[in-house]
């Protein structure tokens, strides 16, 4: 193979995988949003209706062909599951026992309440390996936006807790065998440099082969998938990491 020839098969190489990883395989967080729904919200929401096909037409704008579709049943009051609660915990461990059985995958809203001021952060997330992924040994536990709420990552108790799941993932603690985490809008166009360089450090952590891309809610201040993407780009980290995360497709859509 000439110098000129084999020039020109690795620019096409590395152009191919940069253009790979502009696209995710999929959104794996999105929402829909009927008037039922917003009705329930109560008079103050600045939800708008956003129904199936305009979730489509913001997929297809981005190049993505597929999503994850959650429930918004978790959103009403949230459900103020405190895991200090030992109660609350048994009564998780049965759901996720019951899961387990029917083979369904489980996303998880980590986030205690934040408007009643529920402890959250490290405690939490020790709890939850510790108690709750065994009793779902077999199916995966995909927990949402890194641990926190999104947008952004300004919220130092959902840090604390993301912090205790990558050490676990890091050192390869068995009961995270099938957790995978997802940064839906975690990253946004103005994230300081400083939360820019956690989130890399985080997601090499827990492993890019275990962290999924998803948008969360295209509603108000949200950044939509095309956008949200472009802004996950712009982390530090390298081509093939963003290409791993890119391809990167959860047990329950194989």
């Amino acid at each position: 193979m000439s110098k000129l020839v084999r020039s020109l098969f690795l620019s096409a190489a590395f152009i191919a995988a940069g253009a790979h990883a502009q696209t995710p395989a999929g959104d794996y967080h999105q929402h829909v949003f009927s008037m039922e729904a917003i009705k329930l919200a109560g008079p103050q929401t600045s939800l708008q209706p956003l129904d199936a096909k305009g979730v489509v037409a913001l997929l297809d704008e981005a190049g993505i062909r597929k999503a994850t579709l959650l429930s918004l049943a978790y959103m009403f009051g949230n459900s103020d599951i405190q895991l200090d609660d030992p109660a609350h915990v048994a009564r998780l461990r049965e759901v996720f026992a019951a899961a387990n059985a029917a083979k369904l995958t489980i996303v998880v809203h980590m986030r205690a309440s934040v408007s009643r001021g529920r402890p959250y952060g490290g405690r939490q997330a020790t709890i939850f390996i510790e108690q709750l992924l065994p009793a779902a040994p077999d199916v995966t536990v995909q927990v949402a936006h890194f641990a926190g709420t999104g947008p952004g990552y300004e919220d130092p108790p959902s840090r604390e807790a993301m912090a205790v799941f990558a050490a676990a993932m890091a050192r390869h603690d068995p009961r995270t065998r099938n957790l995978w985490l997802d940064v839906a809008s975690i990253v946004d166009r103005g994230i300081k440099p400083e939360l820019a360089k956690l989130v890399v450090d985080t997601i090499r952590q827990v492993g890019t082969d275990k962290v999924l891309y998803g948008t969360d809610s295209a509603q108000g201040g949200n950044l939509r998938p095309r956008a949200s993407w472009e802004a996950f780009r712009r982390l530090p980290l390298t081509e093939a990491e963003f290409a791993q995360i890119a391809r990167n497709v959860p047990p329950y859509w194989r």
